[in-house]
């Protein structure tokens, strides 16, 4: 049995009461009451429910094969087809949001596409993905 101390308040106005639960392994139910000093209860009883956290499952990505991580040697003016196979071994989709962002450090690259709109691909699926790189004359 907890007690939770709450402050005298006088008639007509309200009184708000926090209670804070840990993380709990399995459903817990509790009952309280509002007592007199001398613990006699009165009011209405609140009923409290508290279940485990669910713990929901997160999109991954994983590379399966792409462009390598060497710098990758393109002339001025020339395209360049690079492509990735990405497969998603989480146990959910991606959302249908889904993009990935390409970060270049070199100058030259300002006119590439910095995002990558990948859309949903299903749990265990996978998805080929390519752009085309031109560096700037």
């Amino acid at each position: 049995q907890r007690v939770v101390p709450v402050l005298p308040v006088k008639a007509g106005l309200t009184a708000v009461v926090g209670l804070q639960f840990a993380c709990v392994k399995d459903t817990v139910e509790a009952w309280y009451s509002l007592a007199s000093p001398s613990g006699h209860s009165f009011g209405e009883l609140i009923h409290v429910v508290v279940q485990p956290a669910i713990k929901q499952p997160v999109p991954l990505v994983s590379l399966i094969e792409g462009v390598s991580p060497a710098p990758l040697k393109v002339r001025e003016g020339e395209v360049k087809r690079v492509g990735w196979h990405l497969a998603n071994p989480s146990a959910v989709a991606w959302p249908e949001d889904t993009a990935f962002k390409l970060i270049y450090n070199t100058p030259g690259w300002e006119n590439v596409p910095h995002t990558v709109e990948l859309g949903p691909v299903s749990a265990g699926g996978t998805i080929h993905v390519d752009t085309r790189l031109a560096k700037a004359t």
